[in-house]
């Protein structure tokens, strides 16, 4: 039995590191999304967010469960989303219900994928950290939420012909984001207790706040102007890859 003011020590976990093998095999399946991202835009995306759902759900070593962690963390929270916003039809764009603070969506979600990338990598070495991070990634998860309420009845409806799963990116973004912040304020408890875990989690959240508010006040304008020259999502992928 624990004695009251101790923590358990995590063994240290082997350093992620890939096979040629591995290499091989991620080099490939990204040439064959990128294939069929030219070949179909947007529904593209739907087998991509089939197969991470499917991914999540197989068994895999506990040896290899920190690498199962990273891919979905990666395709979940990362890569969906950034191309949902690429092909966004109006929820952050235009008259949308983002529409006004657009500037402000794509520098919170940005600073949000950001955050967990870093915990994906870093999070066995910035264990202090973690309720910093698990503040940051919950509001992450919040906003993946609030976003995907608009469209959840329409992408309901939207299932019968398939491109309705698009809709539910957010709420498989809002999950990564939820079980990676409960991991993170997890660690911290363990590194430094749960208090100072929640003073971190109440700096996190201010964090993931006040950046993107900051940035927005300073750099607004500039960033409305970027967004209407790049006008996505007509020229994209053509704007990068004209052939």
């Amino acid at each position: 039995m624990e004695e009251p003011g101790t923590h358990p020590i995590e063994r240290p976990a082997p350093p992620l590191q890939f096979s040629l093998r591995s290499l091989l095999i991620l080099q490939a399946a990204f040439a064959l999304f990128l294939a069929m991202l030219l070949a179909a835009r947007a529904f593209a995306l739907i087998p991509l967010f089939l197969g991470t759902l499917t991914y999540m759900a197989v068994h895999v070593d506990p040896n290899h469960a920190r690498w199962k962690r990273l891919i979905v963390g990666t395709l979940g929270g990362v890569v969906l989303p950034c191309l949902c916003v690429t092909y966004d039809p109006g929820i952050l764009r235009g008259s949308g219900p983002g529409g006004d603070w657009q500037p402000f969506l794509y520098v919170h979600l940005l600073f949000q994928m950001l955050a967990l990338s870093a915990w994906l990598l870093l999070d066995r070495r910035l264990p202090a950290l973690g309720g910093v991070f698990s503040g940051v990634l919950y509001t992450g998860a919040i906003t993946a939420m609030l976003i995907g309420l608009p469209m959840l009845f329409i992408s309901l409806l939207g299932l019968l012909f398939v491109i309705g799963v698009l809709g539910l990116v957010p709420w498989l973004t809002c999950y990564v984001f939820a079980v990676n912040a409960a991991e993170a304020f997890r660690r911290a408890r363990n590194a430094i207790g749960a208090t100072m875990a929640s003073y971190g989690v109440l700096v996190g959240i201010t964090v993931a706040i006040v950046i993107p508010l900051a940035v927005n006040a300073v750099f607004g304008t500039m960033l409305e102007q970027a967004i209407e020259a790049v006008n996505w999502p007509g020229p994209f992928p053509e704007a990068l890859f004209p052939f």
